[in-house]
């Protein structure tokens, strides 16, 4: 079963964005704030003194009831379950606390209306700082990402829950240029010029600045607030993304693996998954890592330390990237890649006008 709900939410009210969300943006990955998913009864440290308080009112009524029928024998049994019951509310609290604290959080979202039944879903990322790029030690580490230097992005903005899909992006250009058909599927071989214009279009339909996100905004956005290769860690491991490893280790995948030595091609699963296959990062974005590239604002620069650092926006805070160049930059790698071509830092270039089967992109749009 994939981990995400369908990336188009049907039925939702009214058109361009609709704040979805019952609390405002979080400042920071860090931060409390943001609406609990917790399945256990509890959510927090109110909701548990308001438990401990029930467990106390329960505990005097058992009292009442003991003192009529069985006098204070039966009353030190009514403790015992009141401190039964006063342990339990601990664990819950416990339990709840500990998914709260480990990223299981809802971030507030927002929806596009892109017409026909067919939505997007956002979240807001909150404003905040990073350190982008990658350390010398890290493996694979290529030379365009460094050196590493703390970047601030000064106030929120909204991306893409998934890729955008083959059914959003038909919606609003009129055709699917992908190879592997699949409605939920994200949208391939499209080159920036035509996520540019995509951004154009949905841009004049909803009223809102969609565009594709700078380099430094998916960066931050795919760090969810984590140092590591990958926002899953240092390494990335299958059931972790669609990244030219097996979606589902195991016995069965090493059967398919020596039946595809005999087979003129390679099995069909070789290729784009479906929106929300993979577990999320710490912000609620899927697919960071692996299933298409997702092309980003910005030209590339061989070096960060060619970035102009005396201009504002330029390499420190809300950077967007040289003024121009020959190739665009890319990220999060694909599912026919290496697993380290799909780190948090890695930068890729292809020209605004190609186009191939594992590139694809996300949007972002102003929270203004």
């Amino acid at each position: 079963m994939p981990y995400g709900n369908t990336p188009n939410i049907r039925n939702a009210t009214g058109s361009g964005i609709a704040i979805i969300s019952d609390r405002p943006s979080p400042p920071s990955p860090a931060a409390s704030g943001g609406r609990w998913s917790c399945p256990l009864p509890v959510g927090g440290v109110n909701c548990c003194l308001r438990l401990f308080g029930k467990v106390r009112l329960m505990g005097d009524a058992v009292d009442k009831v003991v003192d009529k029928v069985a006098g204070k024998k039966a009353r030190k049994l009514s403790r015992r379950t009141k401190a039964g019951l006063a342990v339990i509310a601990a664990c819950l609290a416990g339990g709840g606390i500990w998914y709260y604290t480990t990223d299981h959080r809802h971030w507030p979202e927002t929806v596009l209306d892109l017409g026909n039944d067919v939505q997007m879903r956002l979240v807001l990322i909150p404003a905040g700082k990073f350190i982008m790029g990658s350390p010398a030690t890290e493996a694979g580490r290529g030379g365009d990402e460094g050196p590493q230097h703390a970047v601030t992005i000064s106030k929120p903005f909204y991306m893409g829950v998934f890729e955008v899909t083959q059914e959003q992006y038909e919606q609003v250009m009129g055709a699917n240029p992908s190879r592997f058909k699949g409605a939920t599927n994200p949208v391939e071989w499209v080159s920036w010029d035509d996520a540019v214009e995509f951004c154009r279009k949905l841009s004049a339909r909803t009223g809102k600045k969609v565009m594709l996100p700078t380099e430094a905004q998916w960066e931050y956005a795919c760090r969810a607030g984590t140092t590591t290769a990958f926002h899953t860690g240092d390494e990335l491991k299958p059931g972790q993304a669609n990244a030219g490893i097996p979606s589902n280790p195991g016995v069965w995948d090493r059967i398919m693996a020596w039946v595809e030595k005999f087979l003129p091609q390679k099995a069909k699963t070789i290729q784009t998954t479906p929106a929300g296959s993979f577990p999320p990062n710490g912000f609620g974005l899927y697919d960071m890592h692996g299933n298409v590239w997702e092309w980003c604002s910005d030209w590339h620069a061989d070096s960060y330390a060619n970035l102009p650092a005396g201009q504002a926006g330029a390499k420190n805070q809300d950077p967007t990237g040289p003024d121009s160049g020959a190739s665009r930059v890319l990220r999060g790698g694909s599912w026919g890649g290496d697993p380290q071509l799909c780190r948090s830092a890695l930068r890729f270039r292809l020209t605004p006008d190609y186009r191939i089967c594992d590139v694809g992109f996300r949007v972002a749009v102003d929270s203004e």
